[in-house]
């Protein structure tokens, strides 16, 4: 085997941010095999397409194509391996990522996949690559994988042991991906330029907590680098690639506290100069005062905190045992000390009803967040919340062609399809509707022109669909963005443009529409 190609799948989310889990793969391949060619190709970034893709493939010849796939981007990477197979039916196609890790047999259902790796990929690929070249046909030894024995059947081996030292994995490829390309495009962190030279960066792997409705690729076992690690890599980001932004992409940075602070200590202690972003989210009900000040001295601008949901039943199903109170607490002290807030809730859970969803969008409204995000709730293969479904209705049925992060066809809850998602459009009015909001975000973002053109994309996506009908009352949408009377106003639209209906007759509207 003498060349593999990396391919990261794309979706219509505006934000992309550097394919750690291949650069990973990458660098832990380079160790144990250096005489292999490798090359990344990021089909998110907006001069590619499937032209482009092809020419790459006619150009570098792979013996191997591995992919790495959210399950929203399951679609993309089907014609990924479709072109990949076209282009050469002896090329192998291998997939990874969190979509094939909860539902291996699923995705290989597809031939044009070869192979599909579960959970951490570092070791299994290694060993898949060899496997190859000693031209084996007999993978069951390889812990970690699924693959298809014949034509006919998929075998699912068993699971490999997380990685317990994940600082003994070799650092990310960074030589095999275009810096410049990805810091002239929206990262995570986009509200603060266009272009700004960042990283994104694990420090840790795995959370602990077990929310029903989240994948398990890493586990449920926290594994963090150490502290002079984690600042070493830092300090190399800056001196070798001129990064002045971390976007810390860690499933939960501080699920130890005193990691999480010893990290802080050490980058105020060697002068680190860098802006820090946490998009994925902290426990902020685990922050405490003194650690929200190590995160400002530190240089942390954005962090996000997920919610999810404020109504304690739900929150009991869900498994997400968060204190509202203490993140209520360390939302207004991280505004205090000027760290920005960037809120993630969920609706659609599962017997959610009109007043528990709305009791979630008062509750972000009311607090001092500098943003948020309100999504639909999608029960994805592979977690507890899909199984209980499962078990509830027999047989599940999930078309990921048709999902992204704004559109689902799914709805778990005591509401229609159709006034489901008019809460969710409901609730980003009420929550940008507010004057003061606005200002803040004005005075939190240096670019706020870029940002505010980027934001509105979003949102203008979350309004408008086929089941919207635009009325006379359309212009006071935006009136109310930019009035005094923003709440005011969006609380008067949602009384007066409430359709009062059963849900079957919602139902039926969603469907004729």
């Amino acid at each position: 085997m003498e060349r593999i190609l990396f391919v990261k799948c794309t979706t219509d989310f505006v934000a992309t941010t550097f394919p750690l889990g291949l650069m990973y793969l990458a660098s832990s391949l380079r160790e144990h095999r250096p005489d292999i060619q490798m090359k990344i190709i990021d089909v998110r970034l907006p001069e590619y397409n499937f032209e482009r893709l092809a020419a790459d493939l006619a150009a570098f010849e792979p013996d191997l194509v591995a992919i790495s796939a959210l399950s929203v981007e399951l679609a993309n990477a089907e014609q990924i391996a479709r072109i990949a197979k076209s282009h050469a039916p002896e090329t192998i196609v291998a997939i990874g990522g969190p979509h094939p890790s909860s539902d291996p047999k699923g995705t290989l259902e597809n031939r044009d996949f070869d192979f599909a790796a579960i959970g951490e990929g570092e070791i299994t690929f290694c060993e898949l690559v060899d496997a190859l070249e000693q031209e084996r046909s007999d993978f069951s030894g390889i812990l970690g994988l699924a693959w298809r024995p014949n034509p006919e059947e998929v075998t699912v081996n068993l699971p490999r042991p997380f990685i317990q030292d994940v600082g003994s994995i070799p650092r990310p490829a960074w030589d095999l991906v275009d810096h410049e390309a990805y810091w002239q495009n929206w990262s995570m962190a986009n509200h603060v330029s266009k272009y700004h030279k960042y990283a994104n960066l694990f420090t840790s792997r795995a959370c602990p907590y077990r929310c029903t409705y989240c994948h398990d690729l890493f586990g449920k076992g926290f594994r963090g680098m150490s502290p002079e690690q984690t600042v070493d890599e830092m300090e190399w980001l800056q001196e070798t690639l001129g990064v002045t932004h971390f976007e810390i992409v860690d499933d939960i940075f501080n699920a130890n506290l005193k990691r999480a602070k010893a990290i802080c200590r050490l980058m105020i202690e060697r002068g680190i100069e860098a802006q820090l972003f946490f998009p994925n989210g902290l426990r902020t009900d685990m922050l405490d005062k003194e650690l929200i000040g190590l995160l400002k001295q530190a240089g942390t601008h954005h962090i996000s905190v997920a919610v999810e949901t404020v109504t304690p039943r739900i929150q009991k199903e869900i498994k997400k045992f968060i204190k509202l109170d203490r993140i209520w607490e360390n939302i207004n002290e991280c505004r205090r000390v000027g760290i920005n807030t960037r809120g993630f809730f969920m609706i659609g859970f599962p017997g959610e009803t009109k007043e528990e969803i709305r009791a979630t969008i008062e509750w972000a409204c009311r607090s001092q967040l500098t943003n948020a995000f309100f999504f639909i709730v999608i029960p994805f293969k592979g977690t507890e919340l899909y199984r209980e479904q499962e078990q509830k209705v027999h047989e599940m049925s999930i078309d990921y062609s048709s999902i992204d992060y704004w559109t689902t066809s799914y709805n778990l809850s005591e509401v229609s399809q159709s006034r489901l998602k008019w809460l969710q459009r409901y609730a980003q009015l009420r929550f940008y509707g507010n004057p003061a909001r606005l200002w803040r975000i004005f005075q939190a973002t240096p670019n706020f022109l870029g940002y505010f053109s980027n934001a509105s994309l979003n949102l203008i996506r979350s309004l408008t669909n086929r089941q919207w009908v635009m009325t006379e009352k359309t212009g006071g949408w935006w009136r109310s963005l930019f009035s005094r009377s923003g709440d005011h106003q969006a609380a008067e639209f949602y009384k007066e443009q409430e359709p009062i209906k059963s849900k079957q007759e919602d139902e039926a509207e969603c469907v004729a529409a």
